[in-house]
């Protein structure tokens, strides 16, 4: 037979008894802030500002799959790092002059 015993327990000690052993079964599972990358989106207003360029060129873009959109509900929002590399291996186009062959 087993015996049981019963303790009298408040309910703030109990609370706290079952917060320490929570804490102590999740030891291994919890993120620290430093090992999750912040990723930053920009809008296409924020991307027009910052390089000059209209709303139609950063679209032309990313149908061209130069740059690549992300939908969150109905916001388009592209990857602050992935317009860097785009505009980096983008030629400048502004004030380009076709030369005649």
């Amino acid at each position: 037979m087993q015996s049981s015993t019963v303790y009298q327990v408040t309910t703030d000690d109990l609370q706290e008894m079952i917060r320490q052993a929570v804490d102590a079964a999740l030891t291994g599972y919890r993120l620290t802030p430093q090992s999750e990358p912040e990723i930053k989106y920009k809008t296409i207003a924020e991307i027009c500002q910052e390089y000059r360029i209209t709303a139609m060129t950063v679209h032309n873009l990313s149908i061209k799959g130069i740059l690549k959109k992300h939908k969150i509900g109905r916001r388009v929002l592209y990857k602050s790092d992935e317009i860097e590399q785009a505009m980096q291996t983008q030629p400048a186009l502004r004030y380009k002059r076709r030369v005649k062959a």
